[in-house]
């Protein structure tokens, strides 16, 4: 940020417009950004780019990103000295706007894209209501009810402002003294411990939509240059994307077990990783093939890794301090952002 050496506030911004970038619920469009301080101007640039297998995918995705991040600093902008209430529900009603089906996504009231139906979270809170060994916590409770009335709002008319509503009283749900304790304390015996973790990690992603409006007023109010942010889309030149050859997978799993064993001075085998998997060789190989192969041409261009590619193309300084995807980085990305 211009003259402001807050290295925390600038992991905090990238983080937060890196989960709301997150606006699709297609695995394929993992999103990316990247906080550029632009000396000459002064002035604060968002990259942002999306996972590429091809040189045109996802660019409707990205284009949307723009507009929609537009829509929301715009908000901040309108009461640049002066980001009270008002200016904060219009920051949310723009969030609201973005991540609409996202966000009805993460309250399972749509399917994913990949996983197959799963219990909305707010049926799971009702069920936390109805047991037994829930300990009677009377803002519990009472904040419980207030998201099923909401819900029940919310399924009459199904506009922004009723999922609005509904995702603040989440947040407030999300804040309560002991929430987290009141859902542990429920016996595995009553709910599974899968559906534990899978409610509390549903709203705290939903009450992130709030939240995420009421810290970009509150830092807008103490750094005002972040209003003036420009959203720049990262897209790698055509030449980046090179034919897959037909020739895929050229190694076994019996050779690729024992390369990898023998780098770890491990006694590895690929009878015995047959025998514990409860298959035999040639069906193993004939998977492990296919699997290769399917990776090998479904291949893509990381966004974490297109936004390293063009800062060090452009020589940029100072180079982007903090990068964040929409999702944790994968094995490779991780490694290669450490190393570099």
């Amino acid at each position: 940020m211009p003259g402001v050496e807050l290295f925390q506030e600038e992991r905090n911004l990238a983080s937060v417009l890196a989960f709301l970038s997150s606006i699709s619920n297609n695995p394929n469009h993992v999103s990316a950004v990247s906080i550029l301080e632009d000396v000459t101007t002064g002035s604060l640039n968002l990259l942002i780019a999306i996972n590429k297998a091809k040189f045109d995918d996802g660019n409707h995705i990205l284009q949307q990103l723009k507009d929609r991040f537009e829509d929301i600093f715009a908000q901040l902008s309108q009461a640049p000295y002066s980001i009270d209430s008002n200016v904060e529900d219009a920051v949310f009603a723009a969030i609201i706007s973005m991540c609409f089906k996202r966000i009805l996504c993460r309250l399972r009231f749509t399917n994913s894209y990949i996983k197959a139906s799963r219990q909305p979270i707010t049926l799971l809170l009702q069920k936390a209501m109805a047991l037994r060994s829930v300990k009677p916590f009377f803002n519990f409770m009472e904040r419980s009810r207030d998201v099923i009335k909401f819900v029940e709002s919310w399924r009459k008319q199904e506009t922004p402002d009723e999922l609005g509503s509904l995702v603040r009283s989440i947040q407030h749900l999300s804040k309560i003294s002991g929430f987290q304790d009141v859902i542990e304390s429920i016996s595995n015996h009553e709910m599974d411990p899968s559906s534990k973790k899978s409610l509390l990690n549903g709203v705290r992603k939903v009450a992130r939509y709030f939240e995420a409006a009421r810290f970009l007023c509150n830092l807008s109010k103490k750094h005002p240059s972040i209003q003036r942010l420009r959203f720049i889309l990262v897209k790698p030149p055509s030449n980046a994307f090179g034919e897959t050859s037909t020739a895929l997978c050229t190694s076994t799993l019996s050779s690729m077990i024992a390369r990898i064993a023998s780098l770890h001075g491990l006694q590895w085998n690929a009878d015995r990783i047959c025998h514990i998997l409860g298959t035999n060789e040639i069906e193993a190989g004939s998977r492990f093939i296919n699997q290769t192969n399917t990776i090998l041409l479904e291949a893509k261009i990381h966004a974490a890794i297109q936004l390293i590619l063009h800062c060090e193309t452009n020589k940029f300084t100072p180079q982007p301090r903090v990068i964040c995807a929409s999702k944790d980085a994968c094995f490779l990305c991780n490694a290669f952002i450490l190393t570099h």
